[in-house]
């Protein structure tokens, strides 16, 4: 499968999907927000999150992503036609609030969690159907939840360097296949693994909401900017995955790496005349 030609669209889909996947701007758009109030980069941001939320965040989101996944992505069909019906949202709302207020003792501030959790899910869903995925296969199901731990180089300060195929082995490492155990078993692993790159995610959103001086409307550009992030993760993910599907899996990754390290020096190129420019 190695050496079968790639069509220009291919190409320029994978250019596409190694941009969604290794820029990342959503936390240059909460600093803007927070403003001074955050003080420098993330660590800034999740500094404004009260401790009790910070310190459990890690073990309530793992819950909430099994809860979600569960009113979500099980109740999905082949081609992701249910999350699209107008009763979709009132359905899950009733359920929602009816089981997510026992999650851990979700404090005041986290009780809308769960919602804008099976949002995100169901947002990442869609983009899946779109690009070819048969979202009744546990597989596929598995791969939604997965987006939510792709938050881009410089998202978490202690991996800076860690891009989208590290993320994707890591989550993998000593996983149990579908092959070897139930879907229901491998959850609550892969809830584990994710929360554990999502929280700080999630951290940096409510500290940002947190700062007085984040009115209304900015709280819908947090809210919306947060979307946007899971969307273009979730579409370059979905992106890759199809076309491992037609290439397989060793030419992707080769010319995925090959586009990423071309992009590197025009970068460096940018930041230089910005610098240049600038002084």
């Amino acid at each position: 499968m190695s050496d079968v030609d790639w069509s220009p669209d291919d190409e320029a889909a994978l250019a596409l999907a190694v941009g969604l996947l290794e820029k990342e701007t959503l936390t240059d758009t909460l600093l803007s927000i927070a403003g001074a109030a955050a003080g420098a980069g993330l660590k800034g941001l999740n500094a404004l999150v009260p401790a009790k939320i910070g310190e459990n965040l890690a073990d309530v989101l793992a819950q909430v992503l099994e809860y979600t996944f569960d009113k979500v992505l099980l109740t999905v069909d082949r081609d992701g036609a249910g999350l699209t019906a107008s009763s979709w949202f009132a359905r899950l709302s009733v359920a929602l609030s009816g089981g997510g207020g026992g999650l851990a003792g979700l404090p005041g501030t986290l009780v809308e969690l769960p919602v804008t959790t099976a949002l995100l899910m169901r947002g990442i869903a869609q983009v899946a159907a779109r690009e070819g995925e048969d979202l009744s296969l546990p597989e596929a199901k598995l791969e939604c939840l997965k987006v939510l731990a792709f938050g881009g180089p410089g998202l978490r300060d202690d991996e800076e360097n860690e891009g989208y195929f590290a993320t994707r082995i890591a989550l993998a490492t000593g996983l149990p296949r579908l092959a070897e155990q139930s879907l229901a078993s491998i959850v609550p692993a892969l809830a584990a693994r994710v929360s554990g790159r999502f929280a700080p995610l999630v951290s940096a959103k409510i500290g940002t909401q947190g700062v007085a001086v984040v009115g209304a409307v900015a709280g819908l550009i947090v809210n919306s900017a947060f979307a946007d992030h899971f969307e273009r993760k979730g579409r370059g993910h979905f992106i890759v995955r199809r076309l491992e599907r037609q290439y397989g899996e060793a030419a992707v990754r080769a010319r995925y790496d090959a586009v990423k390290a071309s992009a590197r020096p025009a970068e460096r190129g940018a930041v230089g005349k910005s610098g240049a420019a600038s002084a």
